[in-house]
């Protein structure tokens, strides 16, 4: 009789866990679905960024190596001559590349280290130095881009921009999809260091700026980080799964 029971609580008791992990996976879907921020794209500052975001301010780059070219106009110089260009933050410059001359519109890095010509940006002044460091990205042309594509897909986006009177576009892409953008008029060149455009969405793999006539500096970016609600819940199945498998096994 004794044994009896036992077998029949036995079977009562695995029946209950193979629905329970039946609808283990069914969970963890709803609660990814349901965590805020993965999915839907924000317009953000550089106060949403943490204190681990990676900042690019194209700092330390040398001309005329075999990616970069000669000087031109006394501090300009055209980068990713040759091929994709990868900065020090890890970022990579993947497009146009290679890279035209700086008389043809760049991309380039205009630095202040070397003395010579100034940027130009009509109503907006002149560049004469970088609103952060000694040196910034440019480029221009009617049609002008620069691409920046990351080592893993990030969260946030951003960097300060300015040029010549217009608007400057950010677009962000998941692989060849478009998947959130956004546009910033450009300002005088005076309040470029408060000028910011950022994007927040999950899984954004490059991000093309474009502009007539634009400085880029200090581009900001960083991955998602962990919610805690999503550790707590993953913690909660491993232990969930792990005492069903304690059970079956006994």
């Amino acid at each position: 009789m004794y044994s009896s029971h036992r077998l029949i609580q036995r079977k009562k008791g695995l029946k209950m866990q193979n629905r329970i992990l039946k609808i283990v996976p069914l969970l963890a879907a709803v609660a990814v679905i349901l965590l805020p921020g993965l999915a839907l794209a924000d317009l953000i500052g550089p106060e949403d960024f943490s204190a681990q975001a990676a900042i690019e301010g194209f700092e330390g780059i040398s001309p005329a190596t075999a990616n970069t070219g000669a000087l031109e106009f006394g501090n300009f110089f055209a980068i990713g001559t040759q091929t994709s260009y990868t900065f020090n933050s890890g970022v990579t410059l993947t497009n146009p590349c290679p890279a035209l001359p700086v008389a043809n519109g760049g991309p380039y890095i205009e630095d202040f280290n070397y003395s010579g010509g100034v940027n130009t940006w009509g109503a907006n002044g002149t560049a004469n130095q970088a609103p952060f460091g000694k040196s910034y990205l440019g480029f221009y042309n009617e049609t002008a881009y620069v691409e920046f594509t990351f080592d893993q897909p990030m969260y946030r986006v951003g960097a300060y921009v300015t040029g010549a009177p217009g608007t400057v576009r950010l677009e962000a892409y998941h692989n060849a999809d478009l998947i959130a953008s956004t546009s910033v008029a450009t300002v005088p060149v005076a309040a470029w260091s408060s000028n910011f455009i950022g994007i927040a969405s999950d899984g954004i793999t490059k991000v093309i700026l474009r502009g007539a006539d634009v400085g880029i500096d200090n581009l900001t970016y960083e991955p998602a980080p962990v919610p805690p609600t999503l550790i707590l819940f993953g913690s909660g199945l491993l232990g969930l799964w792990g005492v069903c498998r304690g059970r079956r096994q006994s």
